[in-house]
């Protein structure tokens, strides 16, 4: 539950709404993946490149620069399950 909840509470510092190629996010081999499935299936990646965080969501060409403190205490919340 408190992995969940951080994943709420992480704020978006900048939209990249015509990205680069994954690797340039660290996207190609994300550090994170969380999937819920209920009706359907959405996905979340998280990636690290150069110090920076960065996210993509299912049905979203957008890729997500993240806080990078509040995105820090997620993996961490998640590395912990």
């Amino acid at each position: 539950e408190d992995a969940l909840f951080k994943m709420g509470r992480v704020e978006v510092a900048e939209v990249v709404d015509q990205p680069q190629v994954l690797a340039t996010y660290g996207l190609d081999a994300p550090v994170l993946k969380v999937t819920v499935r209920a009706k359907g299936e959405s996905w979340i990646e998280v990636g690290k490149k150069d110090g920076a965080v960065y996210a993509r969501r299912s049905g979203d060409a957008a890729v997500l620069k993240l806080d990078p403190s509040k995105a820090e205490e997620l993996l961490k919340a998640f590395g912990e399950l």
